[in-house]
């Protein structure tokens, strides 16, 4: 079973490696994994922690006059439906097979353009974010989100949406964040007011942006895990980055979760990241994932890229109660 999982892993970041070729790049993170809100309204508030911050900042170079920056920030609640009756005198609290996730996040644009030569790209984007998360049976889940939101260019206001949905297949205990279910894919529309064509104005505000993500948690054995997913945009123009992250499973006494991925983007650049989950030496407490990645070009020498090379460096922070009882993580 586990080969098998394995191979099925391996196929799926295959396939959807050789089915896109794409020659276009938009500013989006390396790190999609950190920055859910951005990737799919749907996935806000689903996490097994009650809450959750995330911040990602990403730096691309192309030269001397062309540098661009992002910086996503992002805070989620995650609320669960329950019902309380009484039996036996005693009353009882059940908690029902739904929940809803609230979030706000911002994402801010800046530095020198990539299309206008000495004219600084900038524009900071507000969402409030809701999602509605439904078991449809008892091994699967059925989720839906929306983000009404603002954006904010040449000191001017535009209203924004983004809408998304997402669909999660059974979950694996004990092992975090990265996201919920062993196997979830999404579908989302960011910038719905706005249209895909990319021109010169685009410097100061968001082209539509479709998107559609996905992944599948691997347990190898008790030790190591694999974590192969890929993100896939359209904005007039095609995108993606599919790769794999492999995990060391063991718990330390103050760290665990220790990381290290590859990922290939469309843009012609291999990225490779790396993170860590540090916590104190209590069996409740906060915990600090770190994460960091680098983008290497891997373009012809005679061909121009989009741009040379880019870093994401991000934290997250939630509250945590550790599920094991010595050094191993139980999955089921």
């Amino acid at each position: 079973m586990v080969v098998k999982n394995i191979i099925i892993g391996f196929c799926y970041v295959l396939l959807m490696t050789l089915a896109l070729n794409s020659k276009a790049q938009v500013d989006a993170y390396s790190q999609f994994y950190n920055t859910d809100m951005a990737v799919n309204p749907a996935l806000t508030g689903l996490m097994e922690s009650k809450w959750r911050i995330q911040d990602v900042f990403r730096r691309q170079f192309k030269n001397v006059d062309s540098l661009h920056y992002n910086n996503y920030f992002g805070a989620e609640l995650m609320l669960k439906f329950k019902r309380t009756y009484t039996n036996y005198i005693v009353h009882v609290d059940q908690e029902l097979n739904s929940s809803i996730g609230l979030g706000v996040y911002t994402e801010d644009q800046w530095g020198r353009n990539h299309y206008v030569d000495g004219v600084k790209a900038m524009y900071q984007s507000y969402f409030l974010s809701i999602a509605l998360h439904k078991a449809i049976t008892k091994k699967s889940d059925f989720s839906v989100g929306l983000q009404p939101g603002l954006y904010r260019s040449l000191s001017q206001y535009h209203p924004d949406a983004n809408i998304g949905v997402l669909y999660g297949f059974q979950n694996i205990f004990c092992w975090r964040e990265d996201q919920l279910f062993k196997t979830q894919i999404g579908i989302s529309a960011y910038h719905v007011l706005q249209d895909f064509v990319k021109t010169k104005d685009t410097v100061y505000h968001p082209v539509r942006r479709l998107q559609a993500h996905g992944g599948i948690l691997i347990n190898i054995n008790k030790v190591f895990g694999l974590y192969p997913n890929f993100h896939l945009i359209y904005d007039g123009n095609k995108y993606a980055d599919v790769g794999v992250s492999f995990y060391y499973l063991h718990h330390q006494r103050f760290w665990d979760r220790l990381r290290f991925g590859t990922h290939y983007r469309t843009t012609q650049h291999l990225v490779f990241s790396g993170g860590i989950r540090l916590f104190p030496d209590k069996e409740k407490s906060l915990v600090y994932e770190l994460t960091a990645s680098y983008d290497l070009n891997l373009h012809n020498l005679n061909v121009e890229p989009y741009y040379r090379n880019g870093f994401d460096i991000g934290i997250t922070i939630y509250p945590f109660q550790k599920c094991w009882s010595l050094n191993k993580c139980v999955s089921q």
